[in-house]
């Protein structure tokens, strides 16, 4: 038996190491506690920066409409002072615009009563299309005597006539200017016969008018009062009316 412990005494001397322990490292933490009352949260908190949305369809609607009331605005400060009539201008335009008023077929306006005048020696000849409609500088007096008229119509006017100049006539710049259009009615005022007839195409409407901002319209053209040349038509008409 001590033979045995003796033995083995010589086998642990045999595997000996030396044995380190080192000293436990000891961590700390400190916990500072929170403001009375304070909330924390790890929450993410997301702001929404989408605009609301918008009929842009409306809109665009809208800002059409307040462009044409802002130059409608315009425009009426521009206008000229209405024309009045006699009594006796009343009863010769009233018969001459029954005379006028379009009675055969489209495509023989030839036939019409008063198919041609002249405009500062330029030849204006009768059209059936009237869909061409110009915005005139002063209220058509024949509009007043249509008990049906709403007052913008009195200031818009379909055209009725288209000019043709002549070759030599086309070598005169003064009327080149000139667009080939008269608008509305002929009427008589003041011993003279009377048409509306495009602005010259020198001149702008901008230049025209102040108008403000946004500021618009949908017209074709602007027209200006202008007198009709001498015509045998309306001489033998006026002589009928007298007779």
């Amino acid at each position: 038996m001590k033979k045995l412990l003796f033995l083995l005494l010589i086998f642990l001397s045999c595997y000996e190491s030396e044995i380190v322990i080192e000293a436990p490292v000891r961590t700390t933490i400190t916990i500072f506690p929170f403001p009375e009352n304070e909330v924390v949260s790890n929450t993410t908190t997301t702001t929404n920066t989408t605009k609301p949305f918008k009929n842009s369809a409306r809109e665009a609607t809208e800002r059409r409409e307040k462009e044409r009331e802002n130059f409608d605005k315009a425009w009426q400060e521009y206008m000229k002072e209405d024309i009045v009539l006699s009594d006796y201008e009343k009863e010769v335009n009233k018969k001459f615009r029954e005379l006028w008023s379009w009675k055969g077929s489209k495509w023989e306006a030839e036939k019409e009563k008063f198919y041609e005048i002249h405009i500062n020696g330029v030849s204006c000849r009768r059209i059936w299309n009237s869909m061409g409609a110009a915005i005139l500088d002063q209220n058509h007096p024949l509009n007043n005597l249509l008990d049906n008229e709403a007052p913008f119509y009195r200031r818009y006017r379909s055209h009725h006539y288209r000019c043709f100049l002549t070759e030599e006539q086309l070598k005169q710049p003064e009327l080149v200017k000139q667009t080939d259009y008269l608008f509305g009615t002929p009427f008589y005022y003041q011993e003279t016969w009377w048409i509306f007839q495009s602005i010259s195409s020198e001149i702008s409407v901008w230049d025209l008018i102040n108008c403000k901002d946004p500021c618009s319209h949908p017209y074709y053209t602007f027209a200006t009062r202008v007198a009709i040349d001498d015509n045998e038509e309306l001489v033998l008409f006026m002589e009928g009316f007298f007779n």
